[in-house]
């Protein structure tokens, strides 16, 4: 038998590329194969994936964020451009807030729970509370303290009626003690009342002290009349100017309380 050599080359050649193409497949087919393995390892379904910190760089490479435990506590925490601390989100002392500080890392705002009562605080540079918008036993208020840490004004809510309180640098509150009225007290140097003005269920009024912490003019509206009304030094009240549904009453007494003429309020 003749056999053609053009012809053999030529089926050789078919067999070549035919086995090219059929290593060339399966060369992929195990590339895959082993792609799909690598991200099955890398990537494991519920699995738990636990480390001291987390930390986010920038591409300076600088610290930007950090989820660590610090102190025994967890928190997150956010830096800027030069690494230093500018917030954070956290636990302190039990109890959660969100904590904001300034150039020189040092803490002046808080938006924080606070002995189970939610607050925003505010601080100086020397971290010393200045400013308070908080929630107390269920009464909103806001505080404002003095360069020593003391308490020097009081804006509250109780009973839906609101009411300013002051205080000298001693804490010492500004208002006559108990009672149901509300408002704004003055005081001397001396922690005195000298003048207040508040509210009760009555009616507003505005009262006048002298520096023994006597009462000596009060204007009010009770039982919706207005009235004036004037004191000796030892607290009794001498004139009274009412306006009443029947028109505007002067009425002037003694040192008894009895009704008398124009001419005894001359008396000493």
């Amino acid at each position: 038998m003749i056999v053609n050599s053009t012809t053999t080359e030529v089926r050789l050649q078919a067999l070549e590329q035919q086995n090219l193409r059929l290593r060339a497949a399966m060369a992929a087919f195990v590339l895959v194969g082993s792609a799909l393995f690598l991200i099955g390892q890398a990537a494991p379904v519920g699995k738990t994936i636990e480390a001291e910190a987390f930390i986010l760089r920038g591409t300076d490479g600088k610290v930007r964020a950090q989820l660590s435990v610090m102190g025994g506590e967890g928190g997150l925490r956010f830096y800027d451009s030069d690494e230093a601390l500018r917030a954070g989100l956290a636990i302190a002392d039990g109890e959660p807030g969100l904590f904001f500080y300034d150039g020189g890392q040092r803490q002046r705002a808080a938006l924080a729970i606070l002995r189970g009562e939610p607050g925003l605080f505010f601080y100086d540079l020397d971290q010393k509370e200045k400013m308070r918008l908080s929630v107390e036993g269920g009464i909103p208020g806001l505080a404002l303290r003095d360069e020593h840490g003391v308490i020097r004004v009081k804006l509250g809510l109780t009973a839906d009626v609101p009411g300013v309180i002051l205080y000298d640098p001693r804490g010492t509150v500004r208002r006559p003690p108990g009672g149901k009225r509300f408002g704004i007290s003055l005081s001397d140097m001396k922690g005195k009342t000298r003048a207040l003005l508040d509210s009760s269920d009555e009616g507003p009024g505005l009262a006048l002290y002298d520096t023994a912490g006597r009462m000596r003019t009060l204007m009010d509206v009770a039982e919706d009349v207005p009235v004036f009304l004037v004191a000796d030094a030892k607290g009794n009240v001498r004139g009274s100017l009412a306006m009443t549904s029947k028109g505007a009453s002067l009425t002037f007494f003694d040192a008894n309380g009895k009704v008398a003429a124009p001419a005894n309020t001359r008396e000493r």
